[in-house]
This record gives C-alpha cells, sequence and structure tokens, in this order.
C-alpha cells in the first residue's frame, strides 16, 4: 500500500511539470501573438518589436524551458525521498511565479500567481507541505512588490495590489485547507465503505454458524484446484464427510445439543488445517474437505485422526460417542470434471455409510500420485 501511494505520488509530480511544459507553450504562442500586433497596435518601431521578443518571449522561455527540464531530469532520479520531490515540485512554481512577476513588470495582476502552488500543494494531502508553501508564497510575494517598484515605478497603487494579493493568498491558503480536509474525509468514507465491502465479502465466504467456508465457495474453488494440480502434476484429494445419525442425536436431546456438536467438528477440521486440510460446510451436517498435494492414502490417515478425535472430545464433552462417515475420492486423469469427482466421493461416503458407519470408504479408481 505503502509503494502503491509512494508511485502515485511520483506520477503527480510528473504531471505538474508536465503542465508546466504545456503552459509555457501556451503562454510561448500567446506572446507571439502579441508581438505580431505590437508593432502595428504602436508605431511599427522595429527596435521595439526586437526588444519584446528578446525580453518577453526568447528569454523567458529559454529560462523555463531550462529550469522545467532539469526539475523533470531530477525527478527521474529514484534516490530523491518523496517528500523532497512534492517539495521541488512546489518550488519550482513558486519560482515561476516569482520569476514571471519580474519579467512582466508592468502586469501587477501576475501577484496573484502565488495563489497557484498553494492550491496544486493540496493535491499531496500533507498539512506540513501546505503550511510551508503558503508561508513561502507569503513571504515572497511583499519581496517582488519592492522589486517590481524598483524596476516599473508604478507607484502608491502598487501597494494596494500588493495588500490585495495578500487577501488573495490567505483566502487560497484557508480555501485550500479546507479542501484538504473535505478530501480526507472523502477518502475516510471511501477506506470505511471499502473495508465494509471486505467484511462483506468475507461473510458471504463464510458459514456463519460454523465460520468454515460455504458451499458456494467450495463450488467455485474445487474446478480451480482441479485444473492447477493437474497442471502441477499434484494428487488432489476431496472428501465427504456426513454426521452419523444426526437426525436421531436432535431427536433424542435437543437442536441445541446438535449445533454444539457440530461446532465441535468444526474446530477439529480447521484446527487441521495446517496439514494442508481446506474444511468447507457443505450443508446441514455434511462437510467437504480438499486435500491438495495429498495422495488418498495419506488423506485417509488424516481423516482417521479426525474421527478419533471427534470420538475423545464427544466423550469429554458429552459423556457419549459420536461419529461421521466420509468418503475419499483423489483426482484421475479420466475424471472429467469436478461433478464427476464429488460424485466418487459421494458414492464412497454412501459405502461407508452402509458399511455400518464411523467408517472412512476410499473411492478405487485409479488416482494422480
Amino acid at each position: 500500500m505503502v509503494v502503491h501511494r509512494r508511485s502515485n505520488h511520483n506520477a503527480w509530480c510528473m504531471q505538474i511539470v508536465k503542465a508546466c511544459y504545456y503552459a509555457f507553450v501556451a503562454k510561448f504562442f500567446v506572446l507571439v501573438l502579441i508581438w505580431w500586433f505590437w508593432g502595428k497596435i504602436l508605431d511599427n518601431l522595429q527596435s521595439d518589436r526586437f526588444y519584446f521578443w528578446r525580453n518577453y518571449i526568447l528569454m523567458p522561455a529559454l529560462v523555463e524551458l531550462c529550469v522545467t527540464s532539469g526539475v523533470h531530469a531530477w525527478l527521474k532520479k529514484r534516490r530523491r525521498t518523496m517528500q523532497t520531490r512534492r517539495y521541488v515540485v512546489l518550488l519550482l512554481l513558486v519560482f515561476f511565479c516569482v520569476f514571471f512577476i519580474l519579467v512582466y513588470s508592468g502586469i501587477v495582476v501576475l501577484f496573484c500567481s502565488f495563489i497557484l502552488p498553494i492550491f496544486v500543494s493540496t493535491i499531496f494531502s500533507d498539512w506540513k507541505i501546505l503550511r510551508n508553501i503558503s508561508l513561502v508564497s507569503f513571504a515572497l510575494l511583499p519581496c517582488c512588490a519592492v522589486a517590481v517598484q524598483q524596476i516599473a515605478e508604478h507607484g502608491p497603487k502598487l501597494w494596494m495590489e500588493m495588500w490585495a494579493a495578500m487577501v488573495l493568498l490567505l483566502s487560497a491558503y484557508m480555501l485550500a485547507r479546507i479542501l484538504m480536509r473535505f478530501n480526507r474525509d472523502n477518502l475516510a468514507c471511501l477506506r470505511a465503505s471499502f473495508e465494509s465491502q471486505v467484511d462483506l465479502e468475507e461473510m458471504l465466504r463464510h458459514d456463519l454458524f460454523t465460520g468454515l467456508l460455504n458451499r458456494t465457495v467450495f463450488d467455485r474453488v474445487l474446478p480451480a484446484m482441479m485444473e492447477k494440480c493437474r497442471k502441477e502434476e499434484k494428487p488432489l484429494t476431496v472428501a465427504l464427510l456426513d454426521m452419523d445419525d444426526f437426525k436421531l442425536l436432535n431427536d433424542n436431546f435437543g437442536h441445541a445439543h446438535g449445533d454444539e456438536v457440530l461446532l465441535v467438528l468444526s474446530e477439529i477440521l480447521l484446527k487441521h488445517e495446517r496439514d494442508g486440510v481446506i474444511a468447507f460446510r457443505y450443508g446441514g451436517e455434511e462437510f467437504t474437505l480438499l486435500f491438495e498435494g495429498i495422495p488418498p492414502e495419506r488423506a485417509k490417515e488424516i481423516c482417521e485422526t479426525m474421527q478419533m478425535e471427534m470420538l475423545e472430545e464427544c466423550m469429554t464433552r458429552y459423556g457419549c460417542q459420536i461419529t461421521f462417515s466420509c468418503g475419499l475420492a483423489g483426482l484421475s486423469p479420466d475424471i472429467k470434471d469436478s461433478h464427476e469427482l464429488f460424485r466418487l466421493a459421494d458414492l464412497a461416503m454412501y459405502e461407508a455409510k452402509t458399511g455400518g458407519k464411523n467408517k472412512i470408504a476410499l473411492t478405487r479408481e485409479k488416482t494422480l500420485h
């Protein structure tokens, strides 16, 4: 997540620099048009037109291109920290604000250009950056006013315009803070919504009572696991478990007791996840197990261990023997799809049931090893 955010902010830095390129190209063509009309509107003296071309078009364009290209090349170096990159990009905008005010000193409205780096700093959602860039802008504005007064001698009106620009900068800073707070609140809402969606999806994946994965997940996972095991030439075993005489258990001891027994079995199944077992509640008192990379013979041994643990736990808690029957089927080359593999496990479980219950039956199909 941190890496993603870092790369995202770095991309924004590059986008800001590219925007500077586009802005300079647009400004260049606008000034060329002004230069073209300069001689027509005024007295058409070639010296005036050359002065405008050199001082207001050519020289500023060279400075803008060199500075922006230098920052662009500097950003491409990966050794720079993300915080340093942000400050350099924003200070690039501050530099051009100062540069334009001094070059085009006759256009006093450019004092308001310091608003631009303040608003752009909100992209990074960093209160410290916003504060520092704003302080730099507030400090440079009167300095630029003094320099412009020395260059162009605007008179007392210049200071009124400077104070008006200061008020606009202060307003821009306050609005930037509101905008940043708004963005953070939206981000928090989006994060909460995403987490709620993840929780909901997780709930939809699990059986709410036992905490095991549900049948929907089993039906989706089994075909994918079959394809994976075939590709990697690994064994795969499917087991179908069914509680013995569960209806009789509910009738004699009540459904609450039956629910407790289901939870006991679920705890045992979850405990064996470390053996490579993925457990699902298929429905009612039926459970399915997936043994990825485990051949049927080894899967049978694990199921026998589960049977013993079930007997011992129920004897300890309830003083009676509660068992389950289990059928296993291994993946083989001639099995076409997941439905056929599950059907073989179902047939094996039926064999275990009819063979006296509390049994584990293994299909006789030739399996992959």
